[in-house]
């Protein structure tokens, strides 16, 4: 079989794929809908309404009982519909995501391998970058004072800056090793107390 052929056989494969597709969604989300509606509205007619003479009264036809039965469905189902959008669905959403376990790990392949390793270098550039800023500071500080020459000052980090990157350089190297995020901030939490409670004494 030639190239073209096997091309040709390859498109129209992936035309019946998006053809049954399209087929699937159609009738699951629409047709299916209307023909349970219509026969919702048939069988409660055929089998309650029609028994029942006083029912039959009010509803003398099947038209009216499906007018009426519109009229009241549609605004009860956007109703309920909206209720469960707005407490439902964020609690469903919420569980899913607990569930995952990927929201507290790293995902395997390229985020593990490659963006990890990234920022991690990301963070050490940064470091090193504020750390020759503020010997640069002091450098000039010197000169300034030796040869009484006024130079503006060049702006320092305070450490609480470096802290707070070897923290994320830390937290990051742990995902990368495949760690929950939650231990690793439950142990730096800790870490912390410990510190604190060193330094109280």
């Amino acid at each position: 079989m030639t190239g073209r052929g096997r091309a040709s056989m390859s498109l129209n494969s992936e035309w019946m794929r998006r053809r049954w597709l399209d087929f699937r969604n159609g009738h699951s989300t629409y047709l299916i809908f209307l023909l349970t509606f219509v026969n919702f509205v048939v069988i409660t007619y055929t089998l309650a309404i029609e028994r029942f003479a006083f029912l039959e009264g009010i509803f003398p036809s099947m038209w009216t009982w499906g007018i009426v039965f519109i009229v009241g469905y549609i605004p009860a189902a956007i109703i309920i519909g909206h209720l469960h959008r707005k407490f439902q669905i964020p609690t469903e959403t919420r569980q899913l995501m607990d569930a995952n376990p990927f929201i507290y790990h790293v995902q395997p392949g390229r985020e593990k391998l490659f963006n990890m390793p990234v920022s991690v270098l990301g963070f050490e550039a940064q470091v090193h970058s504020m750390r020759m800023q503020n010997a640069m500071a002091d450098a000039i500080e010197k000169i300034a004072a030796n040869t009484s020459t006024a130079i503006p000052a060049i702006p320092r980090f305070d450490q609480s800056f470096f802290i707070e990157y070897e923290r994320a350089i830390h937290v990051t190297e742990r995902l990368a090793k495949g760690d929950n995020i939650l231990d690793i901030l439950e142990g730096l939490k800790a870490q912390e107390k410990g510190v604190a409670v060193k330094q109280g004494r």
